[in-house]
This record gives structure tokens, sequence and C-alpha cells, in this order.
């Protein structure tokens, strides 16, 4: 056999360095994808000066883009073949020239008019996400087919989350160290740079350390209209992408919001001050979160994923609701208190939904005979970029309905106490809603389990039939 490829008989346990090899490749979102969403509307408003409303549009067309050619690439992805497989050529590929164009973000020409500075946004976001979306969409569809184990498909997401955590534990003293250089430009030019060359490494780990199944390379091809029929005909799927959706849309209007707190209201207006407390912090959140990993892969076992989501969820609103009393001027480190409350939160959302989706390309596979991890990967990134795009372009608005000016250093105290109000209220009712419809989500470990074994049946009976032949 090809050292390519595996037999399928070898994607049930998967072993410890594959899990990791494949963790390695996700590690390019915390260290360029992440500190876009987190630092590009703190970057170009409050350091470039550029009015947040604009980098919110320019922020939101280049995501949008992102997310609508997400189903082209999983359809690409589903029915390419190489002798290299179907999905690691695009991971390196994609990968490498996503890191190059991420580089560019940062380095915007210091003579630039806001125009040229927003318009230069837009060219070097679209860029980098065209080619982020070309290696991670292949990723999700690789991992999703590493193992047909209910639980193993947990445990390979569980070490796929704690190497995207350590990622964010590298990139975040970012904050702090960009004010230790000559400027804030220079500072982000240097960082990005070391950013970039780290991800550029997991995504070769990952193309060098994984392997894809032989059998695959000999299934039909699929075309995308068929491919999103069945998709959107799947209930569970639909239930499990809509609460993520939601869910998102949720977290990346309010991530953004929790910075401008910290450094407007804790520490009135004060960035460079604000730095260290942001570090550590998340430092802090992250260590939190990938020491909460082997725990939530416990809770997924024993309770099943759905409810460990749920729960996570849960744990997410009662750390909203907690900023009102942990992020406070008079005690500015009762932040890590907030930040401790939403870890198991973090630790939840990052392994379950995916670990989920595999379950759910099963149940597809079992009504079409076809298996389409790139379609239902591509269906999952499409919504849940979306509700990051519009999680951002909300965000831009946000700040200028609550009265925010990037002119000044101190805000007005209404500013500061909308700013609060929407931290600690908005998440929690969306996250409801998403726990609402996961209520619907009916798959558990027993219908799985008896899922695969007419699959099983089926792929036996196909190949008894070619040798027949």
């Amino acid at each position: 056999m090809d050292r390519q490829f595996d037999r399928h008989e070898d994607h049930v346990i998967v072993p410890r360095g594959r899990k990791i090899a494949y963790g390695a490749g996700i590690i390019g979102q915390p260290l360029m994808s992440d500190v876009i969403l987190t630092y590009a509307i703190l970057f170009y408003n409050t350091i470039l000066g550029v009015d947040a409303v604009l980098v919110g549009w320019a922020l939101f067309i280049p995501r949008f883009w992102d997310a609508i050619t997400d189903p082209l690439m999983g359809q690409i992805s589903d029915n390419f073949r190489s002798r290299w497989g179907r999905r690691r050529p695009f991971i390196l590929i994609g990968g490498l020239l996503c890191c190059l164009a991420f580089l560019l973000l940062w380095r915007v020409p210091a003579d630039f008019s806001e125009r040229a500075k927003i318009c230069y946004l837009i060219a070097a976001s679209i860029l980098f996400y065209t080619f982020y979306t070309v290696a991670t969409v292949p990723h999700y569809a690789l991992g999703a087919e590493l193992s047909t184990d209910y639980n193993e498909r947990t445990s390979i997401y569980s070490y796929r989350t704690f190497c995207q955590r350590l990622g964010s534990l590298i990139a975040a003293p970012l904050w702090w160290l960009v004010f230790k250089f000559s400027s804030p430009q220079q500072g982000f030019a240097v960082i990005t740079l070391f950013l970039s060359l780290m991800a550029a490494g997991g995504y070769v780990w990952t193309v060098l350390g994984t392997r894809e199944e032989a059998e695959v390379q000999t299934r039909p091809k699929t075309s995308i209209l068929s491919a999103l029929r069945y998709t959107f005909e799947n209930r569970p799927g639909v239930l499990l992408i809509a609460s993520m959706f939601i869910l998102v849309f949720a977290i990346m209007t309010v991530i953004p919001f929790i910075s401008y707190v910290i450094i407007y209201y804790v520490y009135a207006g004060d960035k460079a001050a604000a730095g260290p407390l942001f570090a550590a912090s998340q430092a802090m959140y992250i260590t939190g979160v990938l020491l909460a990993i082997p725990l939530a892969n416990w809770a997924g076992i024993k309770i099943g994923k759905r409810n460990a989501l749920m729960v996570a969820m849960v744990f997410m609103c009662v750390g909203c609701i907690s900023s009102w009393l942990f992020i406070t001027p008079a005690s500015p480190w009762l932040l890590l208190a907030f930040w401790a409350a939403l870890i198991p939160a973090n630790a939840g959302i990052s392994i379950f939904p995916l670990s989920m989706l595999a379950d759910v390309i099963d149940l597809d596979e079992l009504r079409s005979d076809t298996r389409r991890e790139g379609a239902y990967s591509s269906l999952f990134t499409f919504f849940w970029k979306l509700g990051i795009t519009l999680g951002t372009l909300f965000l831009g608005y946000c700040l200028r309905w609550v009265g925010f000016d990037e002119s000044l250093t101190q805000q007005d105290p209404q500013t500061l106490l909308n700013l609060r109000l929407i931290l600690a209220i908005f998440p929690v009712v969306l996250a409801i809603v998403a726990v609402i419809l996961l209520i619907a989500y009916p798959i558990n470990k027993k219908q799985v389990e008896a899922t695969r074994a007419i699959l099983e049946e089926r792929r036996r009976n196909r190949l008894h039939a070619v040798s027949e032949s």
C-alpha cells in the first residue's frame, strides 16, 4: 500500500502522534485569524485612527467572501484525487500562502489616507482569507474522517483544541509586547512575522504527520447541488450548525468588547497600562483551558457530547454576567476571575461541535451512501465564519450606538455603562437560543454505533461485490 494512505481499519483508534500532528494544523487560527479578529479593529481604529464603522465594514467584506468560498472549497476537496490524498495538498499550499498574506495586514504604509488604509485592509484581508479557506476547510474535513469511533472523535478534537489553545497562549502577550517597540506599528510588524512562521510550521507538521484512507480515493465524485441538498435535509446537522452560528455571532461581538471595557473602563483609555493585565489574564485563561480539555473530554464520554456542550454554554452565560462584578477599575486584577468563569465554556465549545459534526456525517452517509466530509465541514465553517463576520460588523455599529469616540482617551460614563451592559447581557440571550436548538438535536452514542454497524456492513458488501466481479 502507498505510504501516503492507510487501510480503512486503521481509522478507528488513532495513534497519539497523529492526533498531535492533526492538531498542529489548527495553530494558525489563534496565531493569525484570531489575532485579526481580536486586534485588527483595535489596530486600525485606536492606533491608525480609522473610524470603527469603516473598519467593521472593511473586515466584513473579506469575511463574507471567506464564508461563501467555503462550500466551493469543500466540494473541491471532496472530489479531489491525488497520490498525496484529497486534503493534505490544499492544507500545505493554502497554509503557506495565507501565512504570507497575514504579514501584509499589519504593514500599512504610514502616509496612507484613511480611505487608502481601508482599501489596503480589504485587499490584504481578501488575500489572507482566500488562502485561509483553501487550508482550513480541508483540515476540518480531515479531522472528521480520521476515526469512525464515537468517543475517539472527541479525543481527536481534544488534541486539536489543545494545540489551538497552545497557539492562543503564544499569541496572548501580543498587546503588551507591541508597546515594547519604538512604535506599535513596528511591534505588530515584528510579532506577526513570528506568529506566521509558527503557523507555517503547524501546517507542514499536519501534512507530514497524518494519513488519509486509501479506499476513499476510489469512491465516486459528487456534484455540489446534490451535496447541498443532502446537507440541508439532514435535520441534526441543521440544528447543530444553526446553534453554532448563533453562538459564534454572540462570541465574536463580545470578545472585542472585552478589550474596550478593559482599556476604557478599567484603565481610563491608557492602552499601555492595560497591556500587562491583558497578557496575564490571557495567559491564565488559556492555561486554564488547556488544563480543562481532559475534563471536557471526560464529560463528553460520561454525559454525551450534546449535554456536555449545553453545560459549556451555561458556563459562558455565568461568565458574561460575572463581568459586571469582576471587570472593575477598583480591582483590575479581578479580571482573572472573569476569565476563569469562561474556561469550561471555551473548552467545551471548542471540542464538541466538530466531534458532533463527524457523527452527523455518518448519518448523512447512511441516507446518501456517500462520504462528504468536505461538504459538511465547509457548511459548518460557512455559518461559523458568517457568525464571525456579522459579529464583527455589528461590533462597529455597537460602538457607534453606545457613543464611543476613538478620538477621546476617556469616554463618557454613559458610553462605558452601555459597553458593560452589552457585554453582560447580549451573549446570554443568544446562548439561550442556541441551547434551545440543541435540545432538539437527537444524535447520541447508541445511534452513532448503530449507524456505524450498518455502514460497515455496506462497505463489506461493496468490497465483496468488487472482488466477485
